[in-house]
């Protein structure tokens, strides 16, 4: 960990802070698009499934055409629907596996003399700050140096031990210091946020994605991907393909349980 005694100005790096959410951005704003084209997509084959006919066909080899339509719609949809690591595993971890935060946070303890003595004089300042303020109003104007000694001191917080529940209060903590930290600049920092954003991004649209498969997506689906991606819901929400699915629904029920009768006489 290298920490320099050169006062930093909150805010002072812009481009190393902003360099993440671009990525992401324009991650979300691509495959956004994509996963929405999916999605209707889907539902037009659906559409086109069920609608399916020839003339020169019996109606169970209608059915049948149907049923493997409708099939083949959803193996184009699953392939569509986005990997992602979930949200507790990636910021809670477990005994044995740190997690990104935790990852970073380990990386602040200080190993020379030098960055010892550094963490020491700030910690000593946030000692005497926190005497007539919040550690919360500390952390949302200090430094990159001060919010490294509030890391790494973090759990010696007389707020902490007070605390009806300290891991928990701990880890509100962390998650300031490191928002803090990645508003100033910090690359680690920000890079883990960026990627806390992807990997949220890809589990709203894979619940919306993976309850298409199952039929109606719910309320709770598009709330949720509309706190991630208000564009994104916003098309699906608005589409005729998700205000008018009651009919194509049942449809594709029905011939479910065809398919399933037919699977279970085979």
């Amino acid at each position: 960990m290298a920490i320099t005694t050169d006062p930093i100005v909150p805010g002072s790096n812009p481009e190393v802070h902003g360099e993440h959410f671009r990525a992401f951005e324009d991650y979300k704003r691509t495959h956004g698009a994509e996963f929405a084209e999916g999605y209707a997509t889907y539902r037009r084959s659906l559409e086109l499934a069920i609608a399916w006919h020839d003339p020169n066909y019996h109606n169970s080899a209608i059915t049948r055409r149907r049923i493997e339509m409708i099939e083949e719609a959803r193996r184009v949809l699953v392939a569509r629907i986005p990997a992602h690591q979930s949200i507790p595993g990636n910021r809670g971890g477990d005994d044995r596996t740190l997690n990104a935060r935790q990852k970073l946070i380990s990386s602040f303890q200080p190993s020379t003399a030098d960055e010892v003595a550094v963490v020491n004089r700030e910690w000593e300042m946030v000692s005497q700050l926190i005497r007539t303020r919040e550690i919360e109003q500390v952390i949302h104007t200090a430094s990159e140096q001060r919010l490294i000694a509030v890391a790494a001191n973090a759990e010696l917080l007389p707020e902490v031990a007070q605390s009806i529940n300290p891991e928990a209060y701990l880890s509100e903590i962390i998650d300031l210091v490191i928002d803090r930290l990645a508003a100033v600049g910090h690359d680690g920092a920000a890079r883990v946020i960026a990627d806390e954003k992807t990997d949220e991004f890809k589990k709203a649209w894979g619940r919306v994605l993976s309850e298409a498969l199952e039929g109606a997506v719910s309320i709770g689906a598009l709330s949720y991907l509309a706190q991630v991606d208000p564009d994104g819901a916003s098309t699906i929400a608005t589409s005729d393909a998700f205000v008018d699915s009651y009919k194509v629904d049942v449809e594709v029920d029905r011939l479910d349980k065809i398919a399933r009768s037919a699977s279970k006489g085979a």
